[in-house]
């Protein structure tokens, strides 16, 4: 019941108090966490600008501690952004084995979300997918955080980054820091030929 009707709630603002008729007796967060058998959870709020880091905290709160699988779509939801991110992380569910977040459109998103999401994954991850393209301010410092803060215990990685700096799509946790370590030894090999040219960096004079 609370999974089918959290995106109709949401858009009426009454996730929280659903039951206009006996009003704090029925809240979708208490109704969710309680489906303590529940191990997969599936749900889209794809393009709902209700989508900001107080709602996101009713979705965290309600999350079932039991989870082992969790899919996410929050496309194109306009007041997405890295507050939102930090709150979601910070709710998930710690058995959590399959994580799948997306985050296609939402460019209120910088680097600053990408280090929230890297610092909290909960530690039993084994596969995790991540979509980011369009999330215009998402550069190569939020890809570092992430190459260096997943966990351990991930068996299978697909991240996709399509319209950012970055714009590229990663199909494993190799190919993520791959790309990271050839970065970091451009900007290396960038900085040292600056260093060793000044000269040409400097206005001419007249």
């Amino acid at each position: 019941f609370a999974k089918a009707a959290w995106a109709n709630a949401l858009a009426l603002g009454i996730v929280e108090d659903c039951d206009i008729g006996n009003p704090g007796t029925v809240s979708l967060p208490e109704i969710l966490s309680a489906d303590d058998e529940r191990r997969q959870l599936s749900l889209s709020l794809a393009q709902m600008d209700e989508v900001d880091s107080a709602s996101m905290d009713s979705l965290a709160r309600g999350l079932p501690q039991s989870l082992e699988e969790l899919q996410l779509s929050f496309e194109g939801c306009a007041n997405v952004g890295d507050e939102t991110v930090r709150v979601l992380m910070q709710g998930l569910p710690d058995n959590l084995r399959v994580l799948s977040l997306d985050f296609l459109g939402c460019r209120g998103i910088t680097d600053t979300g990408i280090e929230h999401l890297a610092l909290s994954f909960p530690p039993q991850t084994q596969k995790l997918t991540l979509h980011f393209d369009n999330c215009t301010s998402v550069t190569s410092i939020g890809l570092r955080a992430l190459a260096e803060k997943l966990p351990n215990s991930l068996q299978y990685f697909h991240g996709t980054f399509g319209g950012t700096e970055i714009n590229d799509t990663f199909h494993s946790l190799s190919d993520l820091r791959h790309a990271v370590s050839a970065d970091q030894s451009l900007s290396a090999r960038l900085r040292k030929w600056m260093a060793s040219t000044p000269q040409i960096l400097q206005p001419a004079r007249r």
